[in-house]
């Protein structure tokens, strides 16, 4: 006669987010009940608005060290960079590091509250141990026809993967995803942005440069970031889809990192 389980006991587990493994009878069927969108899978490193360091919400232990002043604005729920110069410093890690041809994604919450001066580089973070020698980043800059963003490699610092203009003053999610088969896409909002340059085939010439990360600048006290930080998530081994950039986007409510 098979097993009996307590139906109620496994509902009470899995609305408590929990993972429950079982072994039915001999036939020893493993079972699985656990909460969230599956987002969670190949997160290398999450970090949410919070107040001193950031903890990384993946348990990987890519903690960005605070440098300066607090600037968690607590009623806001975001990092508030304007006019403060202050900047987080994540160490070298392997988890985010990609290797030539790794698939990879990068997601972002930002209030877009810019003021950069023309022409003027503006940079939410960059892995870089010099000016030259870097291997990526995202930064804004602001030319005669608005505000756009440029993701950059480590080949050329002017040679940006993906751009496309943005929405200013408001609050918005980008992300930017690679995969050897579809090459590099950017969203804003959720939504594909077919008409942005995509000036490489890819992310192929990445290299290592054994550097630590900085989120708020480019280097400390340099090309500083004007905005405001709700939320940065890096992929590894994985390119998320068109329906998983959506589910992050969660209708403009920045999906947290606990119901990825």
């Amino acid at each position: 006669m098979g097993s009996v389980i307590n139906e109620k006991e496994v509902i009470g587990y899995a609305h408590n987010g929990e993972e429950i493994f079982g072994l039915i009878n001999d036939n020893k069927v493993l079972f699985e009940l656990s909460s969230g969108n599956g987002l969670k899978e190949g997160c290398s490193a999450c970090w949410e608005a919070m107040a001193g360091d950031l903890i990384d919400l993946t348990g990987n232990g890519n903690t960005a060290i605070l440098h300066g002043q607090e600037i968690y604005d607590e009623q806001s729920d975001v990092i508030d960079f304007r006019s403060n110069a202050v900047y987080y410093e994540v160490p070298y890690s392997e988890e985010l590091t990609f290797n030539n041809a790794d698939d990879t994604a990068i997601s972002f919450t930002i209030h877009t509250h810019f003021s950069i001066q023309a022409f003027n580089w503006s940079y939410l973070f960059a892995k870089r141990k010099t000016y030259s020698d870097h291997e990526y980043g995202f930064f804004f800059w602001n030319s005669s026809s608005g505000i756009w963003t440029k993701v950059e490699n480590k080949s050329n610092r002017s040679r940006s993967v993906v751009n496309a203009e943005i929405p200013l003053q408001e609050l918005i999610t980008l992300t930017v995803t690679y995969s050897i088969a579809d090459g590099a896409k950017l969203y804003i909002n959720g939504s594909l942005i077919s008409g942005g340059t995509n000036s490489m085939n890819g992310l192929e010439q990445l290299q290592n440069s054994g550097s630590e990360i900085y989120i708020g600048c480019a280097q400390p006290n340099t090309n500083v970031f004007d905005g405001q930080l709700k939320q940065l998530a890096i992929w590894k081994n994985r390119a998320l889809t068109t329906e998983e950039v959506a589910i992050l986007y969660n209708g403009g409510n920045a999906l947290k990192y606990e119901d990825f």
